[in-house]
Parts: C-alpha cells; sequence; structure tokens
C-alpha cells in the first residue's frame, strides 16, 4: 500500500496489514484520536521544520504481523523521535514505536550525532516498561536491547561476524552498523519506563560525516532491504529478548562483546594506549580490562576509554 504525501510516494508498511480506513482529517497535537484502539498505525503528514501535524491517515488493523510494536507513529519528519515519544509516554502502552522518515537532531550517547539518509535508514524510539529492574541494575535493559537487535540483523546478515561494541553499539563485520541511546525514567528504585532511540544503517551507501566506520546492511549484503520488515523484526526481538532471564542474558551479552579477547584503547584522561581484553561487566555498565601485558586490571565508565580504531 503507497500513500502520497508532500509529492512523495512511501510505502506504509508492506508487512502490516491495514484493514480499512478509518478516518482522514485535521489532527493537532494534542488530539488523541484513536489513541485507545489496541491496534492502531498512524501516519503523520510533518513539513520539517513545522510544530503542527498535516492532514493525517489512521488505519486500524485486523492485526499486526507481531504482537511486539504496540502502537506504531510514523513521521515524515521530527527532531527527534526519542523527545517525540518522551512527550507522549504517559499514555502510551509498552511496546509503542515513533519511527522517522528524516531525523533532523539524532543524537547518541553523550550528545554524539548520529547521520542518516532521509528514507534510507531506521531511525525509531521504542518505549519499554519492563517489570521489576531496578535502577541499580539498569544495564540488564541495555543488554536485553542490544541483544535483540544483534538476533534481529543476524536473520539477515547470516554470513557475518554481528557482535555488541560496549556499552550497546552493533557492529557488522567490524563496522558500526547501529547505535542505541536509553533514557530511564525512574520510580523509587526501579524503571517506570525507558526509551530506546535507535538508529540501524539499512540502505545507506554515501556517508558524508567524519564517523569513523560506518557499514549498512545493504553495503554488506549486497542488496537492499525493506526497512518495514527489519523494524518489526528489530522490535520483536527486543521484546522476546526483555521476557528472557536476566542472568542468561548477560552470560550472553559477554559472548557477543566486540573485542572481548583484546583491543587496543586509549585512556582518555591520560592519553595512555594500552591493549587490554574485556574481563567483566559490572551490573551498572562499568567495565573492568585486564592489560594484555600482565598490568593491574583498570575499571572505566563509558567515555572514560576508547577503542583506537
Amino acid at each position: 500500500m503507497y500513500i502520497r504525501r508532500d509529492g512523495r510516494v512511501f510505502h506504509s508498511g508492506g508487512r502490516i496489514r491495514l484493514a480499512m480506513v478509518l478516518q482522514q482529517h485535521q489532527c493537532p497535537r494534542t488530539d488523541r484520536t484513536h489513541a485507545a484502539h489496541p491496534c492502531t498505525y498512524i501516519l503523520y503528514n510533518c513539513r520539517p521544520g513545522d510544530n503542527r501535524h498535516g492532514r493525517i491517515s489512521v488505519f486500524t488493523a485486523d492485526r499486526f504481523m507481531t504482537s511486539s510494536i504496540a502502537r506504531l507513529i510514523a513521521l515524515d519528519s521530527v527532531n527527534s523521535t526519542s523527545s517525540y515519544l518522551a512527550g507522549i509516554a504517559e499514555t502510551m502502552p509498552h511496546g509503542t514505536v515513533v519511527s522517522a522518515y528524516a531525523q533532523t537532531a539524532g543524537r547518541g550517547q553523550r550528545g554524539n550525532s548520529w547521520e542518516s539518509e532521509p528514507g534510507a535508514n531506521l531511525t525509531f524510539s521504542m518505549l519499554l516498561r519492563p517489570d521489576g529492574i531496578r535502577a541499580a541494575e539498569q544495564f540488564s535493559l541495555s543488554e536485553a536491547v542490544a541483544l535483540g537487535i544483534a538476533s534481529a540483523l543476524r536473520h539477515y546478515l547470516p554470513d557475518t561476524a554481528v557482535c555488541i561494541k560496549w556499552p550497546n553499539d552493533i557492529y557488522a563485520a567490524d563496522r558500526k552498523i547501529c547505535g542505541i541511546l536509553i533514557e530511564n525514567s525512574l520510580l523509587g528504585s526501579c524503571i517506570r519506563h525507558s526509551i530506546a532511540g535507535i538508529g540501524i544503517n539499512v540502505n545507506q551507501t554515501v556517508w558524508r560525516s567524519d564517523a569513523p566506520n560506518p557499514v549498512s546492511m545493504a553495503q554488506i549484503a549486497g542488496h537492499g532491504f525493506d526497512r518495514d520488515e527489519v523494524l518489526e523484526r528489530v522490535c520483536r526481538e527486543i521484546i522476546h529478548e526483555l521476557s528472557l532471564p536476566s542472568a542468561p542474558r548477560h552470560d550472553r551479552y559477554m559472548q557477543s562483546l566486540w573485542g572481548r579477547y583484546g583491543l587496543t584503547y586509549r585512556d582518555t584522561a591520560t592519553g595512555e594506549i594500552f591493549r587490554a581484553s574485556i574481563r567483566s561487566i559490572a551490573p551498572d555498565g562499568m567495565m573492568t580490562l585486564a592489560p594484555l601485558d600482565g598490568a593491574l586490571e583498570r575499571v572505566y565508565a563509558f567515555k572514560e576509554v576508547a577503542v583506537i580504531i
């Protein structure tokens, strides 16, 4: 099914079975029309820089291919899917996804930017309401999201080594294919909800930023992919991973780490360069490195140590 917006044609999601158009009308940002419907697919026609919604199409489906996407809000353009989702998170169910054809201010860990050619990749955020994860153990959620994405990508790239670069980037063929930024909202000592901002390089083949080692699924496989299908599988794998026990999850995370047996690192505070293997990852995400020259082990938080590529 195709929908023309601003003179362009977009695929609305070939893997999502749309039964009928419920309504087409002007809808302001605060309108919660059809928000209570358990299977709603909403397409917003937004011009870049315009904070108002244009004409929208609201669809209901007999079912999604998977129950992992409780609600999908697809935007033409938005500054940040995570910021957008944060504004409506209180009324949205677990598994709500906000995706964007173009994201103008996507961000990564510690303020890093994320390059994504409009319409070529996946830029989306997913609302998660994990049960019983304490704030002190929130890295378990990061592990689940990273493992879920890695599992989905291995389906499409079966002959490629897909690994997790600490703390939660995804590498394929020793290059970065996915970035993740998780923001948690706490209630007492537990996580109330989390927003996982995810960028996956799907069909982009030309890179214009100074990112050191980007790669896309299309570059590795030699052909393009249906972004809607990839989105559905990634979300399904994340939800599945969250349903599994956390103890074996950590073991699988450790086994999936990129360069766990030895990489060259730089201490960002001192500038010292050394080679080390990954000894352990603590529940709070701190990484213990064991220098290969037998020196004392070192413990680092994210951004305190960098891999020299």
